[in-house]
Formats: C-alpha cells, sequence, structure tokens
C-alpha cells in the first residue's frame, strides 16, 4: 500500500494525528520533526517511553529512499521523500531514552587518536631509520681486510654511527626540536647526500654498495628528523626553514665570538676552528680533482670522504664548545660526543701518520683526541659524584 495516495493520506491525517497529539499531551511526551532540503517531510511523536509514531505529512513524486530513525532500542521504518542528508531535531524529551535519537550513518573515528597513532608511527620509523644507519656505517668496517684499510674506514664511519645513534635517543625522548640535534641532523644529512656520490673511493663492490644505500638511507632519514624536530611529530608548527637556518646562521657565529668562560671551552674552540681549517684544505682537493677530470672516480670519492669526515668533526666540536658555555658537558648527549670525537680523531691520526703521511694532521688529530678523552673521563667522573 503507498503511503502518498490522497485519499489515504487524508484519512490517515484524520484519524491518527488527532490521536498521536492527545498522546503526548497526556503522556507528557514531546515531538519532533525531520527536515529535508526540499522542506519536512515527516513528522513523528514520543508518545510512549521506547516508542516512536511516524507520520508522512507531504506529498512527493520523486524516488522515495528508506531511512531509520532509531530511538532507544527500537526502531521504526519511516519512509520520506529524497532526505539528503536526513536531520532529526527534538524538543524536549522526559526519559533516558530519548538521547539515543540518531539516524544511522558510518561511525567518525576520534581525530585525536588517528593522530596519535600517525606520531607514533612516525617516532618508529625515524628511529629505525637511525639504527639502519648506525648498522650501516659500523658493517663497513667490517668487511675492511687489512688494519690500515679499517683505521681508514673507521674514521668514517664510527662518527655517522654514533651521531646516528644519538639522535636515535634523542627521537626516542622527543628531543629532537633541541638546537643540538637539529643541527646533528643536518650535519649528517649532509654527511649521507655527499657520501653517496664517494661510494666508488671502496674497491670491494659490496663495500661500495653498502656504502651508497646506507647513505642515501641517512640523507632521507636525516631530512625527516629535521623536519619533525622543526615542526613537531604533528607537523603543524608554523615555522619557516629560510628564517630558521638564518637563526642557525647568526648563532654558530655568535657561539664562536662568545668570550671564553673556562679552558674546556677554549680547547673545544680550537679544536673547531683547526678542523675547519683542515675541512677547508680538503675541500679544496675535491674542488681540483673534480675540475682536473685526471684524479678517477677513486681518488676523487676519497676526498669527498675526507671532507664530510672533517665537516662532521668540527660539527661535533662545535657542539661540545656551546655545551661547555651553557655547563652541560656532564648531560649524556655530550659525554657520548666526547667519546666519539675521541675514536675518530685517534684513526684519523693513525690514518694521517701511516697511510696518507701528513705530520701536521696527525698531531693535530692526536691531541683533540686527548683532549676529548680526558674532558669525557672528567665529565663521568662529576656526574657520579652528583648522583651520589
Amino acid at each position: 500500500m503507498r503511503l502518498f495516495n490522497p485519499l489515504a493520506l487524508v484519512l490517515h491525517g484524520l484519524l491518527v494525528l488527532p490521536i498521536g497529539m492527545a498522546r503526548a499531551f497526556t503522556a507528557g511526551s514531546s515531538s519532533s520533526s525531520v527536515r529535508t532540503a526540499a522542506g519536512a517531510c515527516t513528522q513523528f511523536s514520543l508518545s510512549e517511553p521506547g516508542m516512536l509514531s511516524v507520520h508522512p505529512l507531504i506529498k512527493n513524486d520523486s524516488q522515495n529512499r528508506i531511512n531509520y530513525c532509531s530511538f532507544g532500542r527500537r526502531q521504526r521504518l519511516a519512509r520520506c521523500d529524497n532526505i539528503t542528508p536526513l536531520k532529526a531535531t527534538t524538543s524536549s524529551v522526559s526519559n533516558d531514552d530519548a538521547s539515543l535519537l540518531e539516524t544511522t550513518s558510518l561511525p567518525n573515528l576520534n581525530d585525536d587518536e588517528k593522530m596519535t597513532k600517525k606520531i607514533a608511527g612516525r617516532k618508529m620509523r625515524v628511529q629505525y631509520g637511525y639504527k639502519v644507519i648506525a648498522v650501516g656505517y659500523s658493517i663497513n668496517v667490517l668487511f675492511s681486510i687489512s688494519w690500515i684499510i679499517a683505521f681508514h674506514v673507521a674514521a668514517s664511519m664510527s662518527l655517522p654511527a654514533g651521531i646516528a645513534y644519538i639522535l636515535n635517543g634523542a627521537a626516542k625522548n622527543d628531543r629532537l626540536s633541541s638546537d643540538t640535534y637539529k643541527r646533528l641532523n643536518l650535519a649528517l644529512g649532509f654527511y649521507g647526500f655527499f657520501g653517496f656520490f664517494a661510494r666508488n673511493a671502496f674497491k670491494q663492490r659490496i663495500i661500495s654498495t653498502l656504502w651508497g644505500v646506507t647513505s642515501l638511507v641517512t640523507t632521507i632519514n636525516c631530512v625527516k628528523g629535521y623536519g619533525y624536530g622543526l615542526k613537531g611529530w604533528a607537523l603543524s608548527d608554523k615555522v619557516n626553514p629560510i628564517s630558521e637556518f638564518a637563526d642557525g646562521t647568526k648563532s654558530y657565529f655568535a657561539t664562536l665570538v662568545k668570550p671564553i668562560k673556562d679552558w674546556k671551552a677554549f680547547g673545544y674552540l680550537v679544536a673547531t676552528l683547526l678542523f675547519g681549517y683542515m675541512k677547508l684544505v680538503a675541500l679544496s682537493d675535491v674542488i681540483t680533482g673534480f675540475f682536473s677530470g685526471g684524479s678517477g672516480l677513486q681518488f676523487a670519492g676519497r676526498n669527498i670522504i675526507q671532507y664530510i669526515r672533517l665537516m662532521l668533526l668540527s660539527t661535533l666540536t662545535f657542539t661540545l664548545k656551546d655545551a661547555a658555555d651553557r655547563d652541560r658537558l656532564t648531560g649524556t648527549t655530550f659525554i657520548e660526543t666526547n667519546i666519539f670525537v675521541a675514536l675518530a680523531s685517534t684513526s684519523l691520526a693513525v690514518l694521517s701518520f701511516t697511510r696518507t703521511p701528513n705530520l701536521l694532521f696527525g698531531r693535530i688529530a692526536t691531541g683533540i683526541a686527548g683532549f676529548c678523552a680526558l674532558n669525557a673521563a672528567v665529565s663521568i667522573a662529576q656526574k657520579k659524584r652528583e648522583a651520589q
């Protein structure tokens, strides 16, 4: 039987509507209406607890659509015309079940829960990336054949592996937004990017391939780590990267010219300037070899590795100088940084005295290695005293 037959519509309105109104007044219930973009199509009254009476009001010759009006634990089927979307408004309902009046629809997921899961996934991927970097560079040392080559590789691998280890801890503890870790992310990303073009420095194909893959992962993961440190895990902070770089450059030179606080800050400043000088010499070798065109890919790759290694060392000693100015050398990050710089400087000194004889570089590296090892031991002892 069609609901919208004219005669049936009139009879239905005359018989049911007064009864529904009488019940509404006697039972203390209220009435509500469902409206669409085309106007009101259905009226319903809450006549009894848990019951819903539905009354059609107008005729529409368009295609009918079936919708459900849910009330409490019972449902009544209402046929309305082109409800897009179906919305219900109620005035006042005197029992608890009336609060559950709604139309059937797919439930919306909680936005906060979705963002929490997304942030957890980002943190996990970034941490895994730092672990892959540390393991990848460390494995290269194991593939070295002679002890001289091992020292050469260790001088290149121990620093990025150590920095990746430090950044993994920073990501785990939500510290990537600190200037220290943003600086380390930039330096390590720079190392990975230029290191990818230096993979031909290794004769063994397996080392060359592993170096290239690790350098690529390093570049991608450090860009992500820097971005999350800049804009937060939710990427919601409005930060201009250009102004961030400009402020970082100003801070760098301000830290260099800051008055010397003590002998530790002076030692790190000297180490930063010496590694900076060695870095410029290595960069000139890279440029000269690139324009000469006769040095070969292997020799050019070694020049690039020498340059990016010294770049990392100068960045780390600058970071230690900044920590010394702020009395932060007893922090775990800076103790580990001292140890990694000491190890890398030792291997660099051995390399300078043997494979590529350079007495000046060897002596500088030896002095810096001893200085950083001493400060690491002093910081560890001081931290133990403070903990007691």
